[in-house]
């Protein structure tokens, strides 16, 4: 499962993976047709789960 905080949109990579021959948990880049999709994703969870946003707030 990809986490929030292995994303990194400065450097345009995510960081992860499953077992390969090259390894796992590496850094993968974000191809440009699929970070507005990544980025969408990534506001909406951060701002579902902001600690600024009350449960109720969270659940709507």
């Amino acid at each position: 499962m990809l986490k929030t905080m292995d994303i990194d949109f400065e450097n345009g990579t995510m960081f992860g993976g499953i077992k390969t021959d090259a390894g796992k948990n590496r850094y993968v880049p974000i191809h440009s047709k699929i970070m507005p999709l990544i980025k969408a994703r990534y506001n909406r969870v951060t701002v579902r789960f902001s600690p600024l946003r009350t449960v109720q707030q969270a659940m709507l």
